[in-house]
């Protein structure tokens, strides 16, 4: 966890708020490897969205994290035909540490075209070798604290330091920021 250096600045998510943006041609550019990485801190139990990275009308290259009602986050990385099959991992595979204990902690996904891998608070919790092969398209919008099409399921925290790279970052890498 951070130890209290993040906050002051970051994304207060509380009472239905979110944010969005309205498409850009520089979010497509995220194909086969891809890193998406941020700090998070929530006290809410049940299924609430972080992160949901859509085309505004189908699943089609989506990708989706959310705490899915067990303090576990989830991963859904849809394909280019919108199929989510083989590419879902959780945050429990090796961490016991409940995702709302009201403490920041970093979250890192990481695709390279056939392996998948989660990092939280720096340490490796769950890999897993499958295809998640997206098509560069300029549609893509983002929504951060809330799922397209529903007003249910809106994260109930913060969120800071949000970053998408259009690479595959290391471990080491990911520690290191």
């Amino acid at each position: 966890t951070s130890g209290g250096l993040l906050g002051p600045s970051c994304l207060n998510l509380a009472n239905n708020y979110y944010a969005t943006n309205s498409g850009s041609p520089y979010w497509g550019s995220m194909h086969d490897a891809w890193t998406i990485e941020f700090w998070f801190k929530t006290s809410t139990s049940g299924t609430n969205y972080l992160f949901d990275f859509y085309n505004g009308t189908n699943d089609n290259n989506r990708i989706r994290i959310y705490s899915d009602g067990s303090n576990d986050l989830k991963v859904e990385c849809h394909n280019s035909a919108g199929s989510s099959s083989g590419t879902e991992l959780t945050t429990s595979a090796n961490t016991n540490v409940a995702i709302n204990d009201g403490k920041w902690h970093h979250y890192a996904l990481t695709n390279s075209g056939t392996e998948i891998k989660v990092y939280y608070d720096g340490k490796l919790s769950g890999q897993l070798t499958g295809t998640c092969d997206r098509d560069n398209d300029p549609t893509m919008r983002l929504l951060i604290g809330k799922v397209n099409g529903s007003t249910s399921y809106n994260w109930n925290g913060q969120i800071d330091e949000l970053r998408m790279f259009s690479d595959v970052r290391t471990e080491a890498e990911i520690r290191a920021d």
